[in-house]
């Protein structure tokens, strides 16, 4: 048990340094744009380049998490990192529950081997504790500052007067704000700040009663900017970016340029107000100098920095400088950039080291008794593994371990090499004939549905054969479902013909899957037993059913649909399901059905937004896909 969390503790330190390393090169990548590409742009789209470079480091872990592959990158660390620390990082892309932690059961009682910590492993702890400390003290620092701020605004002075609601109310007109925000004055801020992500306030400091109506506006205008432009959020997630990646200078440059950036798209939101610069450039200036060393919250945006003043005053006045607020294309350009940017650096994986000259893979002598059982020879492939000699594509000498275990005569053996070849993933491509062997011929149900998901895990066309095979006429209903789970999941379309026949599964949890896996694959037109299952008397049949026919978006099946989505009060994932579906369809054959829908029928906002944006010929993406999992059924 202690060496099973030991190497779940060091794998997430291994992990965690690496999505610090990855977030260095995302930055890098954004500088160079940012000096090259963004040079002569407005301070909008450089905002929204440096935001976008916040958003994706730290959408780093999740995506590091979720995806199906791999790039495998040679790494220092890995290779010092105990033989339990690489399997329980591997591990994260394990399939069903409880494999994940079978791989690192069945390597821990071989840990004490080697060595316990090597240095440069317990070096990469004692990184993570540094890391974790300073994310620890910058994230309270953070929440100090939003409950300070919470209890300011409590307790400060609303400002309800016509001379301060007359411009607050034209200012949110003229930039399109819908919602205005708290107006308040308090004696503890020295300069404007804008403030509340959720219930966003203006605080104002006491002597701004003395202001006059130029002024007012002025400084009104600006705040609300900041709320026009959703500057709060971005502001959080730079100070949160710069939490978590307390270590890389980069990110404190990149939060900066958020800050500068932000502020000078608000000064020239305010001048394509109408504001005149001259008078506009005053305001800022007063303001600034009656609070020279004011400070305010983390979680706040002050009205003006004293040390980056100077240069808004330039751009301020600089008559030929572009003042446009960044369009939809850019934003789509930025999300295209970042999307090419990040999948391929989220995907990086620490590997084994490659040697400079290849070995030959070493074999493993065959069990002929108890005592040189798949124990044995794991732990001979960990010695193998000691020595340097490891092949070039993956852990050689371990998958020919882990295949030798599978062919064993014991179903405890051959089970745990199932589990451990299927969190080995993509690697263990040349176990699937064993694999597919196991499948078909295997006595032991549970080491039949272990190999089906192993299959599916290595995400390899070459294994669909074999699923489809078992796929129909296994009489373990759990093998069933894992090979028809596996097979939908490498989306061969080849996989289409045994998918249809298993919606006539006699087990409903088979013939969910089954309709999930057409939906992955998505072929051309809809299999006829798909738009059948729509009547399939389990509601978890029709939801992924519907679903699939969603993303294949065939319109013979509308009129399925259709009768699914008028009792959407009554089962509500079913009924949502097929008003998605029909959403996604779309054209005349569905609009009927959808106008009916919103007609005469209660639906959450969001189901409603995807229903109106049908109508008006638009398609909204973005529902999440039912899970293939057995206990979500």
């Amino acid at each position: 048990m202690a060496a099973t969390a030991l190497a779940s503790w060091q794998s997430g330190a291994v992990w965690s340094l690496g999505i610090g390393l990855k977030g260095i090169v995302v930055l890098l990548v954004v500088l160079l744009l940012a000096a090259v590409a963004a040079r002569r742009a407005s301070a909008g789209a450089r905002h929204l380049l440096w935001s976008g470079g916040i958003v994706a480091i730290l959408l780093l872990p999740l995506l590091s998490l979720s995806l199906p592959w791999r790039l495998p990158v040679a790494s220092p660390l890995w290779d010092a990192a105990p033989k339990a620390v690489q399997a329980t990082h591997l591990s994260l892309d394990a399939g069903p529950a409880g494999h994940a932690e079978d791989v690192a059961t069945a390597t821990s009682s071989r840990s004490a081997a080697d060595g316990g910590i090597s240095p440069s492993a317990g070096l990469t702890m004692w990184l993570f504790i540094a890391w974790a400390a300073g994310a620890a003290s910058f994230l309270a620092v953070l929440g100090i500052g939003a409950l300070s701020l919470r209890r300011l605004v409590r307790r400060a002075t609303p400002l309800d007067t016509p001379d301060w609601t007359r411009p607050l109310v034209e200012g949110a007109d003229r930039l399109g704000l819908a919602r205005l925000p708290r107006l308040v004055s308090s004696d503890r801020v020295a300069m404007p700040v804008v403030c509340g992500l959720f219930a966003p306030s203006i605080i104002v400091p006491a002597s701004a009663t003395e202001w006059g109506d130029a002024r007012r506006r002025a400084v009104l205008y600006h705040e609300l900017a900041h709320l026009c432009r959703f500057d709060l959020a971005t502001n959080l997630a730079s100070r949160l970016a710069c939490a978590l990646h307390w270590f890389n200078p980069l990110v404190w440059l990149a939060a900066r340029r958020v800050r500068v950036e932000g502020e000078r798209a608000c000064d020239d939101l305010v001048l394509r107000a109408g504001a005149l610069p001259s008078e506009y450039a005053d305001h800022l200036l007063q303001v600034v100098c009656g609070a020279r060393h004011a400070l305010a919250p983390a979680v706040a945006i002050p009205m003006a920095q004293p040390r980056e003043f100077e240069g808004r005053m330039l751009a301020i006045l600089d008559e030929g400088a572009r003042r446009e607020q960044p369009s939809r294309r850019q934003a789509l350009g930025v999300a295209a950039i970042a999307a090419v940017l990040l999948v391929p650096i989220a995907a990086m994986a620490p590997a084994p080291a490659a040697p400079a000259s290849a070995a030959p893979l070493p074999a493993v002598p065959a069990a002929t008794d108890s005592a040189r059982g798949p124990e044995t020879a794991l732990a001979e492939a960990d010695d193998t593994l000691r020595r340097g000699q490891r092949e070039t594509e993956r852990v050689g000498p371990l998958l020919a371990a882990l295949i030798n275990a599978l062919n064993g005569s014991e179903a405890g053996g051959r089970l745990d090499a199932a589990r451990a070849l299927g969190a080995i993933g993509s690697g263990a491509r040349l176990a699937i004939p064993d694999l597919g062997q196991r499948l078909l011929e295997d006595p032991n149900p549970e080491v039949r549905g272990v190999s089906a998901w192993a299959i599916g895990q290595t995400g390899s066309p070459e294994g669909t054969r074999y699923l489809g095979a078992a796929a129909l006429r296994d009489a373990s209903e759990q093998v069933r479902f894992e090979t028809v789970s596996a097979l939908g999941r490498t989306g061969d379309p080849t996989s289409v013909s045994v998918l249809a026949a298993a919606l006539g599964d006699t087990s409903a949890q088979v013939r969910a899957v089954a309709a999930w896996g057409l939906g992955n694959v998505r072929p051309s037109s809809a299999p006829p037993a798909l738009i059948a299952a729509l009547s399939d008397p389990i509601h978890s049949v029709q939801e992924h059913a519907a679903w699939a026919l969603g993303r294949i978006r065939d319109s013979a099946a509308v009129p399925g649909l259709a009768v699914l989505a008028r009792d959407v009060d009554h089962y509500s994932k079913v009924g949502f399901e097929a008003l998605w579906a029909l959403a996604q369809i779309g054209g005349d054959a569905a609009r009927p059905a959808l106008a009916e829908a919103l007609r005469t029928q209660q639906m959450d906002p969001h189901l409603r937004d995807v229903v109106e944006a049908a109508l008006a010929g638009r398609r909204v993406e973005g529902l999440p896909r039912p899970s293939p999992r057995r206990d979500h059924m």
